[in-house]
């Protein structure tokens, strides 16, 4: 571990989100950030981060998927145990902090690779987070930056993620079917951030529909609220008369309807 960079004992970092008396379902659940736990992707992630450090100074690249956990890494590493590495999560457009020899660099993308190419160089240890369709032009940038991807999240991490989530707002213990448990498994495709996305949504589904445990049903209205916009088919519009058959201003829709069948035969 470069300069004594430790995994943190996240777990033991969301004492504020425990100590809440209410979390109500009733407000945006994303308005409620998940206490930070230990994932074993997340720890996987880290050691390869951390070794990639050590390697010396420079930059190195840290790759994954909207959702995947990569901001929640960056913050792992602010916690390291000595005072005078202590740093926070920046972006581009903010200045680096004085004299620091450690620069975490979050939500990069092609402006903020350019902004970072106008800064003056670093000669520390620089970390940004990337989503892969941006890794090509950051390599352009920087040849020698060393590349660590985000480890997909199992079923031991979906379990552990969950079962956080459930305490947070203070559901049964068996508020998933196994069946639910699953299919959120498979949909969320090994991504923390979709996970949650799916699993609040199917909560809040569930509770709406007086269900007293998450099934497939909620599940699946989930995932297609995770769906694009643009990736959905618009129902079709019923037009109250043809084109080419305007309607009287004083039509009622059955005289409508009985003019548009006579017009088509």
């Amino acid at each position: 571990m470069p300069d004594g960079i430790v995994w943190p004992s996240l777990l033991s970092a969301g004492v504020e989100a425990e100590n809440k008396t209410a979390v109500s379902l009733e407000e945006q659940p994303f308005s409620v950030k998940l206490p930070p736990i230990d994932l074993h992707a997340s720890q996987s992630t880290f050691l390869e981060l951390a070794a990639a450090m050590a390697a010396g100074a420079g930059l190195v690249a840290l790759v994954g998927r909207e959702g995947s956990g990569k901001t929640y890494m960056l913050e792992a590493l602010t916690r390291a145990p000595q005072p005078a590495d202590r740093v926070s999560v920046r972006t581009a457009d903010q200045p680096v902090a004085k004299g620091a020899s450690l620069d975490l660099v979050d939500a990069v993308d092609d402006a903020a690779l350019r902004l970072l190419a106008a800064e003056p160089a670093f000669t520390g240890r620089r970390v940004v987070a990337i989503r892969p369709d941006t890794l090509d032009r950051l390599l352009a940038f920087d040849p020698a930056a060393r590349v660590v991807q985000m480890r997909p999240i199992g079923w031991r991490d979906v379990r552990a993620l969950l079962e956080e989530r459930r305490k947070l707002f203070r559901l049964p213990p068996d508020q998933f079917t196994l069946k639910a448990l699953s299919l959120l498994e498979k949909l969320c495709d090994g991504n923390p951030g979709r996970l949650d996305f799916l699993a609040c949504h199917a909560i809040l589904a569930a509770q709406a529909e007086k269900s007293r445990r998450v099934t497939t049903i909620q599940v699946v209205g989930a995932a297609w609220k995770l769906l694009a916009p643009s990736s959905r088919k618009a129902p079709p519009q019923r037009s109250e008369a043809p084109p080419d058959l305007p309607a009287p201003a004083d039509a009622t829709p059955t005289q409508i309807g009985r003019a548009s069948c006579r017009e088509r035969v």
